[in-house]
């Protein structure tokens, strides 16, 4: 298992906004830049060269566009699953 992140990695989540509204996608973007750069968030493993898992990629200067992608993939679905899309849309644009 992954440790959790100290708090200072919430630094700026914490400090809050001040008077400014912000919504939960904004919120939540800027907690995952925060943990993004935090070097124990994550592994990744090829598992058909390693299938027990040894070999943790995730620093790997070689897999960084993996990795990237991943955790791009990973904010996307978050978004589509937490943002109100709305009505699909039935006149022309």
């Amino acid at each position: 298992s992954l440790p959790a992140p100290a708090q200072s990695a919430y630094a700026s989540q914490l400090k809050g906004s001040g008077k400014r509204e912000i919504s939960t996608t904004m919120a939540f973007v800027r907690v995952l830049s925060s943990l993004v750069k935090d070097k124990q968030l994550g592994e990744l493993y090829d598992l058909s060269a390693d299938p027990w898992e040894f070999d943790d990629l995730w620093d790997s200067p070689e897999h960084q566009n993996i990795k990237n992608t991943l955790i791009r993939q990973a904010f996307d679905a978050h978004v589509v699953l937490t943002t109100d899309m709305g009505s699909a849309r039935i006149a022309p644009m």
